[in-house]
């Protein structure tokens, strides 16, 4: 690292203020270009990143195409089921080589050229290759891979760099929530569901700090909330505009999680209580009944930098610009449960945190307030 990048970075340590009485971030945070060049280069580009879910590639021949930071990339599974990360670039002309969104190939032709490239990142096939010269040498023009790659219950990340700890280091105590989450399916993994895909104009901090604010929920949703009230839907008939009992709880490595606790869980069909009650009784035969209300639990699980996992969905953050951020939200569907039981959870999140639910937008249009205000000086 050069010696004005160590200055910069060192200074950037000033902008947070925070003592036992006190916590503050300067507004340059979220306004300065420079800042979000090197969250890219020094964050996204240098450390574990989450690209996709095993399940969106369950057979050999499957890919989806996802980001690192901003370098476009292929997640794929080969023919002998190893998953691979690809850089999604043509060594010829640097062409984006796939387009699409998901899919099954074993191979991908650029179409600028035509050149073709298995799903592994072997170069395959240059058109018009006798025109070349004889002493053409396309031996190091296999597509570029991730450094490291790697997954840990069902979740697929990769790095861009090789210097960086195995995953379950870069884990570490988080491991412990995203087996929470994951031990919600009685049978295998969870299962991605395709994703409610949305952006709005802030930088990609809001999206990953909201996630973890319990403060908001009863201000900002209270439309949302005093609606549900008034059909009497669930517990919202009652709910204060703070609510007290959550805790956030930091973990070493960034990571973070939001809990408040088994009677605060969501995505276990409690409108449905014959069902509710059954999977209970199921978690609990497999995990004791202590885990399995623990299981049931409310758990906002934040995977740094990108990554977070709630009761019934999975959001994963893609910055775009410093003041434009995609989000995409998947809900998921558990094993081992009646299809009545996922159909409910479906539509409960789908009310809620859908691009129209009722609770969602409310949070986009905070975002993007928040982005007016951080442009204040000396913030």
């Amino acid at each position: 690292m050069a010696t004005k990048e160590i200055s910069r970075l060192a200074t950037y340590q000033q902008l947070v203020r925070q003592d036992c009485s006190d916590f503050r971030v300067h507004s340059r945070l979220y306004t300065d270009p420079q800042i979000f060049e090197d969250e890219m280069t020094f964050i996204f580009e240098r450390t574990w990143v989450y690209v996709g879910h095993e399940s969106e590639i369950a057979h050999p021949g499957d890919y989806k195409t996802s980001y690192i930071g901003r370098q476009p990339v292929i997640i794929t599974r080969g023919k002998d089921n190893e998953i691979y990360v690809l850089l999604n670039a043509c060594r010829h002309r640097a062409n984006a080589l796939c387009r699409e969104e998901r899919g099954n190939s074993f191979n991908f032709r650029c179409p600028y050229h035509a050149w073709t490239y298995t799903n592994t990142g072997s170069l395959i096939g240059v058109s018009d290759r006798p025109r070349y010269p004889e002493a053409f040498d396309a031996t190091n023009l296999n597509l570029l891979h991730a450094a490291r790659v790697g997954s840990y219950r069902g979740l697929v990340f990769a790095s861009l760099s090789p210097d960086v700890p195995s995953l379950e280091e870069h884990l570490g105590e988080a491991k412990r929530f995203v087996d929470l989450w994951a031990d919600r399916s009685l049978v295998g993994d969870p299962q991605l569901l395709l994703p409610h895909r949305y952006a709005y104009e802030g930088n990609w901090k809001f999206q990953v700090e909201n996630s973890q604010d319990g403060y908001h929920a009863g201000i900002t949703h209270e439309s949302a909330f005093a609606t549900y009230a008034h059909f009497g839907i669930g517990k919202y008939t009652n709910r204060r505009p703070i609510e007290s009992g959550g805790i956030t709880r930091d973990i070493p490595g960034g990571h973070s999680t939001l809990e408040y606790g088994f009677e605060g869980g969501r995505g276990n069909a409690r409108s449905l209580p014959a069902l509710s009650e059954q999977y209970l009784a199921n978690l609990a035969k497999r995990h004791g009944e202590e885990q399995a209300r623990e299981i049931m639990s409310s758990h906002h699980v934040l995977i740094f930098p990108n990554l977070m996992l709630f009761d019934d969905l999975m959001r994963v953050v893609q910055p775009v610009s410093l003041e434009y951020t995609e989000v995409y939200s998947h809900p998921f569907a558990l094993g081992g449960v009646p299809d009545e039981f996922n159909a409910r959870r479906l539509y409960e999140v789908t009310r809620q945190l859908s691009t129209t639910g009722v609770v969602n937008a409310a949070d986009l249009e905070m975002f993007a307030a928040n982005q007016t205000g951080v442009h204040v000086r000396d913030m």
